[in-house]
């Protein structure tokens, strides 16, 4: 049974109420012991969607999520323990996934220094990949007939707490059973300790976690390759028979991100970050030299006019300054903060010299 919201973005979110053999829930981490991954990405990296999902943080404004756990403009989205709020979310035409940018409470735009990249790769198959969201964990253990343990009730509350585990990628799907929507998938069974395809801190998806990312190390950083997006059985995760305790594990899917890699780069970069006068994704001297160029003039966005006043003037640099050193490039974090606002001062110090220069030129004599 499928109940349909409208958020205020504009598209409908169905919202599973009632689950019978395949369930669409909003997931987080189940695991055999308490251990987790020693090797896995900084917590950071994941976020709290709302009050019933997870998050990715792919670039210092965005972040990607599943579509079914529903989002809407104004909603919150806290990482790392900070709020941000959701200024737009872009859904995939098709796939369980979209792309929100973030803002901090004064409206600028979120500066997050740890995020994923994306995995675009297309050989996810046979990797061990490390999971994380936040979400319901194991709770009672449930025995079968002969008394042989064959699963995990979940426990918790709500998505406040943060939980990684690791799993391995066993085959993909070009659907998610149980979804409305078309998504390609890649897939993951909850096998029971010591049995053949099991890995160290084998863990399984549940409620609250949906969106929580599967990542991968490539090109020397964590890169996400999966949004979970459903679980086999609600309420409980099976690595057993209920009836005769032998091996009957739960498959867990996630929507497959090398499939959507280059949809999420461009919606990610067709965001203007304020003081990237040149659009190449980063706020640097070049944009700095653009705006000197044209300080005190009229102009446009290319000419350093970031307010939209039509005008170059000290509120653009100041745009300047709150943003040096931001990028959206998705390959590597950033290497370093905004600058304070004190840095204000130094850029229009770097300004005036660029006029002054500029002022030095000599004129060509006229004819």
């Amino acid at each position: 049974m499928l109940r349909q919201i409208e958020h205020s973005v504009g598209w409908t979110v169905p919202t599973v109420l009632a689950v019978a053999f395949w369930a669409t829930p909003v997931l987080g981490v189940v695991a055999h012991s308490p251990d987790s991954p020693a090797n896995r990405p900084s917590d950071s990296i994941l976020g709290r969607w709302g009050d019933n999902g997870s998050c990715v943080v792919i670039s210092p404004s965005f972040v990607i999520t599943t579509r079914h756990q529903g989002g809407w403009q104004g909603m919150t989205v806290t990482i790392n323990g900070q709020a941000y709020t959701v200024a737009e979310i872009t859904p995939n035409a098709t796939a369980d996934l979209c792309v929100a940018r973030l803002t901090t409470a004064n409206g600028l735009p979120a500066y997050l220094n740890n995020f994923a990249g994306l995995y675009s790769a297309r050989n996810e198959y046979q990797k061990t990949f490390v999971m994380g969201g936040y979400g319901k964990v194991a709770g009672t253990i449930k025995y079968a007939a002969n008394g042989l343990p064959y699963a995990y009730a979940w426990s918790g509350s709500d998505n406040n707490s943060l939980h990684w585990g690791a799993n391995y990628v066993d085959r993909y799907s070009f659907s998610i059973p149980g979804s409305p929507f078309s998504s390609e998938a890649i897939q993951a069974d909850f096998d029971a300790p010591g049995r053949g395809g099991a890995v160290a801190c084998e863990s399984a998806v549940a409620e609250f976690d949906s969106g929580g990312g599967w990542f991968l190390p490539a090109d020397g950083m964590w890169k996400v390759a999966g949004l979970s997006a459903a679980v086999e059985h609600a309420g409980e995760s099976w690595f057993g028979d209920p009836v005769y305790g032998g091996p009957d594990p739960d498959a867990l899917y996630a929507v497959r991100v090398s499939t959507y890699a280059s949809w999420i780069d461009g919606v990610v970069k067709s965001f203007r970050v304020p003081g990237d006068a040149n659009r190449d994704g980063f706020v640097n001297m070049t944009d700095l030299g653009i705006l000197a160029l044209h300080f005190r003039s009229t102009g446009t966005w290319s000419d350093g006019d970031f307010t939209g006043d039509g005008l170059v003037n000290l509120a653009d640099l100041g745009l300047i300054s709150a943003f040096w050193g931001y990028g959206t490039n998705m390959e590597a974090p950033p290497s370093s903060a905004p600058a304070p606002e004190p840095c204000s001062a130094v850029l229009l110090g770097l300004a005036g010299v660029s006029l002054a220069a500029r002022r030095r030129m000599p004129l060509k004599a006229s004819r």
